[in-house]
């Protein structure tokens, strides 16, 4: 136990240094090392509570058997939903916790920068794994006599595998956490200011698309149909929709004309008024982890529609760009 607990401590202490560097790419590293250190955690978490079950065969299972066997699986939800019910992780945590690492997955896995924010969410990650960890508690601390302790986790536990315990282990993340308080941070304010960027380039997106869109009505809400209505009316889900209505469509254009009168859009109504309201509200929040919550559920909420305007405007870029050329004789 004392090699896992070690690394654990080589790990964060190497974060904390990248912490400290004022590059972005640095803080990418953090988030990638303490969502590394948590997974860890989580899955040694998992692994303690089958073994106390395993040892105890003759008496009902102290701890859920479905939900242990889940959480020595590949997911990660999983091993936070053990840590939680069954009272390692505060339920406040388990959110957060999880948020967290879908942005070490959108930058690891999905080439996401996330940097104006990166920063502030790398800082408020490892704060919390610190917090997580100085409550860890393994059912046994053990080590081997011939052990050797990792170059940076000596600065916490000593050289001396036997002259350590599990409140020096302990002592050390609160150690982490206290040094990485003194770092300048503002995650609600990086957060709010990213909130809005979203916000005014969609805004800047419908405006666009409703004034040079060609074949357009001029109207911010019939360019926000359009761009729905062309991502889906050629899909298997518009025609599945079409046979529920004894709709049979005879050329391309009948279909688009129907399904722009019938369909039930999700996005009918311009949504930025709405938005800002939100963005209004999330600046008022006074707790990081609810901020962080509220941001998320907006960031995922939105994402398709904004996605959806941004390559309408790209595209209808190009198109001007084009006619520009063409006219030019280019």
């Amino acid at each position: 136990m004392l090699k896992f607990l070690a690394n654990v401590l080589e790990q964060m202490d190497l974060a904390l240094d990248q912490l400290a560097v004022n590059d972005v790419n640095y803080k990418r590293f953090t988030l990638m090392l303490v969502d590394n250190v948590v997974e860890l955690t989580l899955h040694q978490y998992a692994v303690e509570k089958s073994n106390w079950n395993q040892m105890w065969r003759g008496l009902p299972p102290k701890y859920p058997p479905k939900l242990v066997a889940e959480a020595l699986g590949q997911h990660f939800e999983p091993k936070v939903k053990l840590a939680t019910e069954t009272g390692w992780i505060p339920p406040n945590l388990r959110e957060t916790v999880t948020i967290l690492h879908s942005f070490r997955n959108e930058v690891y896995h999905s080439g996401m920068t996330h940097e104006d924010i990166l920063p502030a969410i790398s800082l408020f990650y490892f704060q919390n794994a610190c917090r997580l960890l100085e409550t860890f508690r393994p059912g046994c601390f053990s080590y081997g006599l011939d052990q050797n302790i990792p170059h940076r986790a000596k600065k916490y536990l000593g050289a001396k595998a036997s002259h350590t315990s599990m409140e020096d282990f302990s002592a050390a993340c609160k150690k982490l956490r206290e040094i990485s308080e003194g770092f300048e941070s503002d995650l609600v304010g990086d957060l709010a200011r990213r909130f809005e960027y979203m916000i005014e380039e969609a805004d800047h997106n419908i405006q666009f698309l409703a004034d040079d869109a060609p074949n357009e009505d001029g109207t911010r809400e019939g360019g926000l149909i359009n761009i729905q209505l062309w991502s889906f009316a050629f899909t298997s889900k518009a025609e599945e929709y079409a046979k529920s209505k004894n709709f049979a469509p005879n050329t391309p254009q009948e279909q688009l004309d129907w399904l722009k009168r019938n369909y039930n859009w999700k996005y009918q109504k311009d949504p930025i008024p709405g938005w800002r309201t939100r963005l209004t509200d999330f600046r008022s929040e006074k707790d990081p982890h609810r901020a962080l919550l509220l941001y998320k559920n907006f960031a995922d909420q939105t994402e398709e529609i904004r996605d959806l305007l941004r390559e309408a405007a790209m595209q209808l870029d190009s198109h001007i760009q084009s006619e520009i050329d063409r006219a030019r004789g280019k």
